[in-house]
């Protein structure tokens, strides 16, 4: 997000990351079920979720490309970029201990 707000808007925020994950972490509920410790980050996807899909299929699959650095098409934008926010939970401490690309399909298909 902070190159595409650079090179996309010419703003320049160096604290992007805090907007996004300042709130520490909470208990979230996805149909019934209960997920403890999940940080701020995770909620703040999840509560923006279906926003983020459709900014997703009306954005080029050409510029996602360029900014994932990895090869995407109209039909899998969104399978790849659950793919990468998946890998990318997998890297933070604080969420390993949960399947990310599990709780974001339950929630797109609830």
């Amino acid at each position: 997000m902070a190159i595409w707000l650079t090179t996309r808007e010419a703003i320049v925020c160096p604290n992007i990351r805090d907007l996004f994950s300042a709130g520490g972490q909470k208990t979230y509920s996805i149909d019934n079920q209960k997920y403890a410790n999940v940080p701020r980050i995770f909620i703040n996807l999840f509560n923006n979720l279906k926003e983020i899909v459709t900014i997703l299929h009306s954005t080029d699959a050409g510029e996602l490309s360029e900014y994932w650095n990895t090869k995407t098409n109209s039909n899998k934008k969104l399978e790849h970029w659950i793919e990468l926010v998946s890998n990318y939970s997998k890297t933070l401490a604080n969420a390993k201990h949960l399947n990310i690309k599990e709780m974001i399909t339950k929630i797109l298909t609830t």
